[in-house]
């Protein structure tokens, strides 16, 4: 009767112990479980408006209203070649912006933004322009980046987004110009959402 018992409490202990383990390796999997959200691919899903109103994407680099389109291979100032360049141009006024409101997205844990930012290639009679970042979430914007960068300038991009980890919102990728927008060619080099830890 007591050996009986004893077995049975050591099949119990060691069914619970195998139970632990495996909730422990899934949790580890669920943690190491890459991500990645691409907002140069997402860019046509976002909304693009300047100014002067809505804007097609991709419609002309000369249009006065502003631009946005995609360039998979390029080069930004002063000559460094790059890949998925997002290319904005703010409404050609003084202070014209441009600005992209992303679909809604949940975010996992550790997300960060990265990117780079600058110029395209031949940008020089640019005045400078200023890149922001905003997080909407429910009725709260967010600034949580803001660079001003001149054409010869560009700029690595790293944001931590875990204060929004699991919460539903949209991000904004805007820049705003100087007295003039006719030469602002900014460019945002391979624009994404990621979870990899240590990534450079």
């Amino acid at each position: 009767m007591k050996r009986n018992l004893l077995l049975t409490l050591l099949l119990v202990l060691f069914s619970v112990s195998c139970s632990f383990s495996t909730l422990m390796d899934n949790n580890k999997k669920a943690e190491e479980t890459p991500w990645i959200y691409s907002l140069y691919e997402n860019s046509m899903q976002a909304t693009w408006r300047s100014g002067s109103g809505s804007l097609n994407f991709s419609s002309s680099e000369d249009n006065p209203d502003g631009f946005v389109g995609k360039t998979d291979y390029g080069y930004i100032n002063p000559g460094v070649r790059a890949v998925s360049m997002l290319e904005t141009r703010p409404q050609m006024t003084s202070h014209g912006w441009v600005e992209g409101l992303y679909p809604e997205i949940i975010l996992p844990e550790n997300v960060h933004l990265r990117s780079y930012i600058g110029f395209k290639k031949g940008a020089d009679a640019s005045d400078g322009v200023t890149f922001h970042i905003f997080v909407h979430e429910g009725n709260t914007y967010s600034q949580v980046a803001v660079q001003k960068l001149f054409p010869r300038q560009y700029k690595k991009v790293d944001i931590n987004l875990s204060p929004w980890a699991g919460k539903k919102i949209q991000l904004i990728l805007k820049v705003s110009a100087g007295n003039h927008s006719k030469s602002d060619l900014a460019v945002w080099v391979n624009p994404r959402l990621d979870n990899f830890q240590g990534k450079k």
